[in-house]
């Protein structure tokens, strides 16, 4: 009987022992999580024409976004419009999607690398270029226009296609 208390002494006294010196600690306290960045508003950016590339067949018209205001924002995954007015007067609405790939870039920070919109045209309709006025981008909360210099045309026969907001590779 007294080696049957003892061996139930010496298997107990090891588990307390575990129980104890291995205990993980208490989990640190969590940082407070920064505020969510808010989204971009049409009067925060300032769009310019960055330049033309061409492949396969489609141009490419590097739209480069820009924030204006003094803390980051962020971009929708792509515009919910994009249209390009004729200095005729018509306009011709963008269809989603483009043959470029982007990059995603989904924050705009002042000092920080601009976005890029692609409005692509195809060069193999070969209608007649026309000039155009200005290239419309609607937001969420209204527009931003980029007006044209005189004398910018787009083939805009077979319709113009906008990618998402990105980095232009």
């Amino acid at each position: 009987m007294h080696m049957r208390r003892v061996v139930t002494t010496l298997l107990v006294l090891p588990a307390v022992a575990a129980c104890t010196s291995h205990a993980d600690p208490p989990p640190a306290p969590r940082p407070a999580t920064a505020r969510a960045t808010a989204s971009c508003t049409s009067s925060e950016l300032r769009v310019t024409l960055a330049g033309q590339e061409g492949a396969g067949g489609h141009l490419a018209h590097l739209v480069r976004v820009t924030p204006t205001g003094e803390t980051p924002c962020r971009l929708p995954r792509s515009p919910d419009a994009v249209t390009v007015t004729t200095t005729a007067g018509g306009d011709v609405r963008a269809e989603a999607g483009s043959s470029f790939p982007m990059v995603r870039l989904d924050t705009l920070a002042p000092g920080g690398a601009p976005a890029t919109l692609v409005v692509e045209t195809d060069t193999s309709c070969r209608h007649p270029r026309r000039p155009i006025r200005s290239i419309e981008i609607s937001l969420a909360d209204g527009d931003v226009a980029l007006h044209l210099r005189r004398g910018q045309r787009f083939d805009l026969g077979c319709g113009v296609r906008s990618s998402d907001f990105g980095v232009w590779q």
